[in-house]
C-alpha cells in the first residue's frame, strides 16, 4: 500500500465514522432505550475521529508521508476500516425496519467500544514513535521561516568560501590555547582574541569554528563585516545565532516558536531581551538537549558591528552566558582593541579569558607567515607553469630563499599583507608572476609601509604610462566607481551597481579587471562585488592621504562618495515607473503583505531598487549635504513619498521608515528648509501613524492612510489625488494632528507591574506575590523589611527610598519609615475613597487623588505641616494615577473618564486635556526628558508629545462607545445610540450633529446563536435565506426546522456557506470595510467600530467607534477595482477575502 493507498483508506475510515454518527442520530429519535448505548458509542467514535484527523494532518505535512508510511500503520488502518464497515452494516440493517430497531445488546456495545479502543491504541502506538520527530520538524520550519537573519554571516557561508583557513603548522600555539579554553571546565564563558587589523583574526576564527564544528561543540557563528549590510550591525545577531542553534538543536524549536508567536518582531527588541528570550531561556528550560557539555558560539570582528555603544553593550550581555550550566554556553570573540570594546571588557573584569596577538613572539609570526607564503608561491608557480609553453615556465627554485625572506619581512606582522602580495602575484591581468614580483620589490626598496607596499602597486598600475589628462580621467572614473563600491552599505552586483550609477556593466567590468587582487570580482554579473579585506577601504579613505595627493592620487573623499550614492539612488528611483503605485500589480487594495510571495516582490523590486529605497537616506546622512527647500530630496519626496513607503512596506521595512524620516529631519538647513521642514514633520506623523497599516497591507497607504490623516495634513493635501476614485465620500477628520504620537494595541499584560528605583540608589521597594512589599538595601543586597497586605497601587516610595506613602483606608493616608515600619504621619482630607498618591521630587510634598461627594479631586499636601494646600477638580470619573514633573511645575492625572489632564502646580489650574483613549486610563509615565507622556488603558498604550498643545477635538462625538447606527429612510440622516445614554441625529452631508436626546436606557440586540459579529446581512434572491458574514440563516419552512425561544425563533446557522456578501460590508474582526466580501479599506485601531449600518442603495456605510465618533464613508460601485479571485496556486497569492 503506497501513500495514496494509505490516504484512500483513511478517507474511507472518515466516511464510515460520519455514517456512524448520522445513523446513531436516527436511532436516538426512533429507539426508546438506545440513547445511553448510542452516547457511549458516539463518545468513542469522537475520540477515534480526533486521532484519525491528527494522523491525516501529520501525513499531509511535508515530512509526514515519508516518516509515517510504515507497514504496521497501514495494517492498523486496514483493520480499523474493516471493523467500522462491519459496524455500519449492522446499524444499517437495524434502520431498515419501519421503525428502527437497535441491533446491539449492552454486552455488544462494550465489545465494540473495546475493539475501537484497541484499534485506536494501535494507531497511536505506531504514530507516536515518529510524531515527536515530525512535530519538531514542523516547529523548526516555523522558527526558521519567521526569524530574520543576516545573510552569509556563518563561518561556512558560501559567500566566504574563498576565505582562507590556517595552514597546518601555522598559528599552532594560539589554536591550542583556544581549544584548551573551549573544553576546560574551569575556563571563563568568554574568550577574547585581540589583535590589530590584518593580523589574521578572522582566519583564526574561521579555523576555530571549523574545528568546533568537527568536534560537534559548535552551536553557531557570526562573522561581522562592515559594509556587508546586516553583517555590519547587531540587529540580527541573536536571531541569526538562534536560527543556527535551532538547526543543530531541533529540540529548542518549540520553545523558540512560543517566543516568536508572542513577539513576532523580536529583532526590534533590545539586544538583552533577544539574548534572554531566544538563547538563555530556551537553553535553561531544555537541559541536556546538546550532545556535549560545552556549547560554543564564535563571533568574529566585533569592532565591525556598527555603533560603538553596541560593542560595549554586547560584551555585557554575553557575560550572562556564565549562568548556563548544562550545556555550558561559551563565546569566542575577536576584535581590534577599540576603546568601546576595551571598556566593555573592563566592565566584566575577571569574567573572561583573553589573548593578545601583539604579544605573540616575532619569530612565531615570522615562521607562520613564511610557511604561508612558501605554500602560496609554490601554488602560484605550479598553476602558472601548467598554463604556459615550456620556454615560459618558471624555474623550480623561483623566487629563491632571499626573496621570500624579503617578502616575509615586508609583511610582518600583517597576514593581510602577505595574502594580498600573493593575490597580486597571481593576477595574470597585471603580468606574469616574475614581472609582478620585480615591481613589488621596487616598492619594498623604496621602504614603503606594509599597506603601501600592498596596495600601491595595484593602484599605480592603473595610470602607468598615461598622459596627465588621461590619468585624471582614470582617477575620476576610479573615484566614481570604486569609491561607490567601497562606500556601499552592503555589496551589490555589477548589474545592480550599473543600474544605480547609470553606467553600462562593461564600464564597471573594465574598471574591475585590474583590481582582482584587492576586490572579490565574480564572473556572474548578478553576484556581489566584495572587499577582500577592510584594510583596502581604510587605505583609500585615510584622511592623512589627502595631504599628499601626488603620492596618493586615488584618495577617496568618503563624504563625497556618500553624496554621489545618495544622488544616484534617488535619481535611479525617479526614473519612469521604477517607483509607482501598486508596484507589484496586486490590483486589490486589501491584499495582505503576508499573502504576497517573496518571488513576486523580488520580481517587482530588483536588488538595485531595494538598495536605493533602503539606503538613500543613509548615504545622505553620511554625506556633507543638507536638505533645503526645492532641492532634489524635496522634489523626490513631493512626488514619490507614498510609492517609497509602499516599497519599504513590501520589503518588511515599514518600521525603519520612521527612523529614516527622523534622519532626514536632522539634515535640515535652518531658514532654507522651512517648506521641506514642515513637509517632513508632517511626514513623520503620517508615517508613525501608519506603521501598522503598512505592515498589514501596503496598498492601504493610498486609501486608509490618506483618508484618516487630518484634513490639513501636508501629506494628505499633497497626495490627495492618490486617494482611490472608488472612495466617493471621505469621513470627516480633525484639522490637525493631535498630541498622541502612537497607539499600541494588545502590548501590555499588566498595568500594575511598574517599579521605580529611588534617586538615592540605596533602598528599593518591590511588590511580590501574595500582596507583600519588600524593602531591599541595595548596598548589602539584603531585605530589611517586609510590608504585608499591600496592593501594588496603594504604596509609593519616597525619592530617597526611606519612606513609604500608604493608602491605609478609604480616606486616610500614612507615611511610614520603610525599614522600621513606624508611622511618621497621618493625613486626612478626602471625603471618600483615595485611589492613588505620589511623592514630589524633593520629598516635601505629595499629591493624592480621591473620589468624594463633591467630585473627583486631587489634593496637594505639605508633609511637615500635615495640611492639604489645594484641591484640583475637573475630572468626571475616578482618578486612577497621578505623576509630577521633575521640576514639580506640572501635575499629570489620568482618569477612568478616558482623559488626561495636565495641571500647573503653581497656579493650580488645568492647562491641557488629552482625549483619545477608548477605555479608562490606568497608568501614566513621563519620559526622562518629559517630552513624552505615556498612558495605558486596558489594552492600549498611547504616547503623547507634551510639546504639542491639546486643542481639543473639533469633531462632534458621543462620550461613550457607539452601540448602534442606522440610516434614515431618505438616507439624509443617521441616528446613533451610545453608552453615554444619548441618542444623536446626524446630517450625512456635513456630518454634524442635528439633535441630541438624553436619559435613554439603551439596549443592544444581537443575533442569537451566532458566534462572531454579524455586522452585514443580505437576503438571497429567493428571500428564503439571510446571508451574513458569519454564515447563512435559512427561513424555508419545508426544509428548515426552527427552535422556539422565549423571545423569538432560533434558526439554524449554516457556517459552511461561502456565498459572497454583495456590496459594502465589514470583516468579521471589524478591521476592514469590504466590497463583495473582499478587503478594501483598513480601519486603524483608533477608528475601530462598535456599531455600523450600511445603506446598499447609496453604497454608504456609517461607522460608530469605541471613542464615540461617527464616520460616514461612501463608495462608487462603478469604479470599484476588479478583484482577481484566481486560486492562490494559479497566480501566486490568494484573493483577499475578509471572511
Amino acid at each position: 500500500m503506497d501513500v495514496l493507498g494509505l490516504f484512500s483508506n483513511i478517507s474511507q475510515v472518515v466516511d464510515l465514522l460520519i455514517k456512524i454518527g448520522v445513523m446513531c442520530s436516527i436511532y436516538c429519535v426512533d429507539v426508546k432505550n438506545a440513547p445511553q448505548d448510542v452516547r457511549k458509542l458516539l463518545k468513542e467514535v469522537d475520540r477515534l475521529t480526533a486521532v484519525v484527523k491528527e494522523l491525516e494532518s501529520l501525513l499531509r505535512s511535508p515530512k509526514g508521508s515519508s516518516k509515517l508510511e510504515s507497514q504496521p500503520l497501514r495494517q492498523a488502518i486496514f483493520d480499523l476500516r474493516r471493523l467500522l464497515a462491519e459496524l455500519v452494516a449492522k446499524l444499517d440493517l437495524g434502520a431498515k425496519h419501519a421503525r428502527a430497531i437497535w441491533p446491539f445488546k449492552r454486552r455488544d456495545i462494550h465489545e465494540i467500544v473495546a475493539a475501537i479502543e484497541r484499534q485506536k491504541a494501535n494507531i497511536l502506538m505506531n504514530i507516536n514513535i515518529e510524531q515527536t520527530s515530525i512535530l519538531l520538524d514542523v516547529h523548526q520550519e516555523f522558527v526558521l521561516s519567521k526569524l530574520r537573519v543576516a545573510e552569509a554571516a556563518s563561518f561556512d557561508s558560501n559567500v566566504d568560501s574563498e576565505e582562507a583557513y590556517c595552514l597546518p603548522g601555522t598559528r599552532s600555539q594560539i589554536i591550542q590555547q583556544i581549544k584548551h579554553w573551549s573544553t576546560s571546565p574551569d575556563s571563563k564563558s568568554i574568550f577574547w582574541l585581540n589583535g590589530m587589523a590584518g593580523t589574521g583574526k578572522s582566519t583564526i576564527s574561521r579555523t576555530i569554528a571549523q574545528s568546533f564544528s568537527s568536534d560537534n561543540i559548535l552551536g553557531a557563528s557570526f562573522f561581522f563585516k562592515r559594509g556587508e549590510g546586516d553583517r555590519g550591525r547587531t540587529t540580527f545577531l541573536f536571531t541569526t545565532l538562534t536560527a543556527q542553534l535551532v538547526r543543530r538543536m531541533p529540540s529548542l524549536a518549540p520553545r523558540i516558536r512560543q517566543v516568536l508567536e508572542l513577539e513576532p518582531q523580536i529583532h526590534e527588541k533590545s539586544l538583552g531581551d533577544q539574548f534572554q528570550m531566544l538563547i538563555l531561556d530556551p537553553l535553561r528550560r531544555d537541559p541536556g538537549s546538546w550532545q556535549s557539555s560545552d556549547l560554543l558560539i564564535v563571533i568574529d570582528a566585533l569592532d565591525e558591528c556598527g555603533l560603538e555603544a553596541s560593542m560595549r553593550t554586547l560584551i555585557n550581555i554575553l557575560s550572562k552566558a556564565q549562568q548556563t550550566k548544562n550545556p555550558r554556553l561559551k563565546f569566542f570573540l575577536t576584535s581590534r582593541p577599540e576603546l568601546p570594546i576595551r571598556l566593555g571588557f573592563e566592565d566584566i573584569s575577571g569574567q573572561y579569558d583573553n589573548m593578545l596577538l601583539a604579544v605573540v613572539s616575532t619569530p612565531t609570526i615570522e615562521h607562520d607567515i613564511e610557511l604561508f607564503m612558501r605554500h602560496q608561491l609554490d601554488t602560484i608557480k605550479q598553476d602558472y607553469n601548467k598554463s604556459v609553453t615550456q620556454h615560459r615556465k618558471i624555474s623550480d627554485d623561483w623566487p629563491g630563499a632571499d626573496v621570500i625572506q624579503k617578502l616575509v619581512a615586508s609583511a610582518i606582522p600583517l597576514f593581510i599583507v602577505a595574502a594580498t602580495i600573493c593575490r597580486f602575484l597571481n593576477d595574470r591581468r597585471l603580468g606574469g608572476p616574475p614581472h609582478q614580483l620585480n615591481r613589488l620589490l621596487e616598492y619594498r626598496d623604496a621602504k614603503l609601509s606594509g599597506l603601501d607596499m600592498t596596495y600601491r602597486p595595484v593602484l599605480d598600475r592603473l595610470t602607468a604610462g598615461l598622459s596627465l589628462s588621461s590619468k585624471q580621467e582614470v582617477m575620476n572614473k576610479f573615484r566614481y566607481l570604486i569609491g561607490s563600491i567601497i562606500t556601499l552599505a552592503k555589496p551589490l552586483s555589477i548589474r545592480s551597481l550599473a543600474q544605480i550609477l547609470s553606467v553600462s556593466t562593461d564600464v564597471i567590468e573594465d574598471q574591475l579587471d585590474m583590481l582582482h587582487s584587492v576586490l572579490g570580482v565574480p564572473s556572474d554579473l548578478d553576484a556581489p562585488v566584495r572587499l577582500l579585506h577592510l584594510s583596502f577601504r581604510d587605505f583609500l579613505v585615510d584622511p592623512e592621504k589627502q595631504l599628499d595627493l601626488d603620492t596618493y592620487p586615488f584618495w577617496i573623499n568618503e563624504k563625497e562618495a556618500h553624496s554621489t550614492l545618495f544622488l544616484q539612488c534617488i535619481r535611479s528611483l525617479s526614473r519612469n515607473q521604477v517607483l509607482k503605485e501598486d508596484i507589484c500589480s496586486l490590483r486589490s487594495p486589501g491584499v495582505l503583505r503576508s499573502d504576497i510571495s517573496q518571488e513576486t516582490i523580488d520580481a517587482c523590486l530588483p536588488n538595485a531598487v531595494k538598495y536605493a529605497c533602503t539606503y538613500w537616506v543613509y548615504h545622505l546622512a553620511m554625506s556633507n549635504r543638507s536638505i533645503c527647500d526645492h532641492d532634489e530630496t524635496h522634489k523626490f519626496l513631493s512626488i514619490y513619498l507614498l510609492n517609497w513607503l509602499e516599497a519599504l512596506a513590501l520589503m518588511g521595512q515599514s518600521a525603519e521608515s520612521v527612523h529614516m524620516v527622523d534622519a532626514l529631519l536632522r539634515k535640515l538647513e535652518g531658514p532654507k528648509s522651512q517648506a521641506i521642514g514642515s513637509f517632513l514633520q508632517d511626514a513623520r506623523r503620517f508615517t508613525l501613524a501608519n506603521v501598522m497599516t503598512l505592515n498589514k497591507a501596503p496598498l492601504q497607504i493610498y486609501s486608509s492612510a490618506l483618508m484618516f490623516a487630518p484634513e490639513k495634513s501636508i501629506v494628505r493635501q499633497q497626495f490627495a489625488s492618490s486617494i482611490p476614485t472608488w472612495i466617493r465620500t471621505l469621513p470627516k477628520m480633525p484639522s490637525h494632528w493631535d498630541p498622541c504620537l502612537a497607539t499600541l494595541a494588545n502590548q501590555v499584560t499588566s498595568s500594575e507591574q511598574i517599579i521605580t528605583i529611588p534617586a538615592s540608589d540605596r533602598f528599593i521597594s518591590l511588590p511580590t506575590f501574595g500582596g507583600k512589599m519588600k524593602v531591599w538595601d541595595l548596598k548589602s543586597a539584603s531585605c530589611v523589611a517586609t510590608h504585608n497586605n499591600v496592593l501594588p497601587k496603594s504604596v509609593r516610595t519616597s525619592p530617597d527610598g526611606t519612606e513609604l506613602l500608604y493608602i491605609t483606608g478609604h480616606d486616610v493616608l500614612q507615611i511610614m519609615e520603610a525599614t522600621t515600619r513606624s508611622c511618621i504621619g497621618e493625613y486626612r482630607g478626602h471625603t471618600d475613597t483615595i485611589t492613588c498618591a505620589v511623592f514630589s521630587a524633593d520629598g516635601q510634598q505629595f499629591a493624592s487623588a480621591g473620589n468624594g461627594g463633591i467630585g473627583y479631586t486631587i489634593g496637594i499636601w505639605n508633609i511637615l505641616r500635615a495640611t492639604c494646600d489645594a484641591l484640583l477638580e475637573g475630572h468626571r470619573g475616578s482618578i486612577s494615577d497621578i505623576i509630577l514633573s521633575v521640576d514639580e511645575s506640572k501635575i499629570a492625572s489620568a482618569s477612568y473618564d478616558k482623559s488626561i489632564r495636565i495641571w500647573d502646580a503653581c497656579e493650580m489650574t488645568c492647562i491641557a486635556i488629552y482625549d483619545g483613549h477608548a477605555a479608562g486610563i490606568s497608568r501614566l509615565a513621563y519620559s526622562s526628558d518629559e517630552m513624552l507622556l505615556i498612558s495605558l488603558d486596558t489594552d492600549t498604550l498611547k504616547v503623547w508629545d507634551t510639546r504639542v498643545e491639546s486643542q481639543g477635538s473639533n469633531m462632534e462625538s458621543h462620550e461613550g462607545a457607539v452601540l448602534e447606527v442606522m440610516f434614515s429612510t431618505d438616507k439624509r440622516r443617521v441616528i446613533t445610540t451610545s453608552g453615554d445614554h444619548t441618542v444623536r441625529l446626524w446630517d450625512t452631508d456635513s456630518e454634524s450633529c442635528l439633535a441630541t436626546g438624553t436619559d435613554h436606557q439603551i439596549f443592544a440586540w444581537e443575533l442569537l446563536g451566532v458566534c462572531g459579529l454579524a455586522n452585514h446581512m443580505a437576503f438571497d434572491s429567493t428571500c428564503s435565506s439571510l446571508i451574513t458574514n458569519v454564515g447563512t440563516l435559512t427561513f424555508d419552512p419545508p426544509t428548515c426546522s426552527s427552535t422556539p425561544t422565549d423571545i423569538g425563533v432560533k434558526l439554524p446557522l449554516s457556517t459552511q456557506t461561502t456565498a459572497t456578501i454583495p456590496g459594502l460590508g465589514l470583516s468579521n474582526d471589524g478591521e476592514w470595510v469590504t466590497w463583495d466580501s473582499c478587503r478594501m479599506l483598513w480601519l486603524p485601531p483608533t477608528y475601530r467600530i462598535s456599531a455600523s449600518d450600511i445603506d446598499s442603495a447609496t453604497s454608504r456605510v456609517a461607522l460608530g467607534t469605541r471613542h464615540g465618533r461617527l464616520l460616514l464613508i461612501g463608495v462608487d460601485p462603478s469604479k470599484m477595482p476588479a478583484v482577481d479571485r484566481t486560486p492562490m496556486d494559479a497566480r501566486g497569492g490568494p484573493w483577499p477575502s475578509a471572511y
